[in-house]
């Protein structure tokens, strides 16, 4: 099926294109579409990443009330600061 673009700076921002990059104007469009919808999903992806990040680190549990940082710290790490 064929574009039928009816937006000027559309339509000469897609021929500026494909003269700098020697393609023909389908090509041009198809790897800018391509590249564009890559960009978006790689957001997305990044986006649900930090989400589910946020959501474990919100399950976590506090803390045991009444032990200090250094208690804690003592009870998870060694004396060479590697986790039990």
């Amino acid at each position: 099926m064929a574009l039928n673009i009816k937006n000027r700076e559309t339509e000469a921002l897609i021929r500026e294109l494909a003269a700098h990059t020697g393609e023909s104007i389908s090509l041009a469009m198809k790897r800018a579409a391509t590249e564009r919808l890559n960009r978006v999903k790689n957001s997305e992806d990044a986006t649900n990443k930090r989400r589910d990040l946020l959501a474990m680190v919100l399950s976590w549990p506090d803390p045991p009330k009444g032990l200090t940082r250094e208690q804690i710290d003592a009870e998870m790490y060694d004396e060479y600061g590697l986790p039990r």
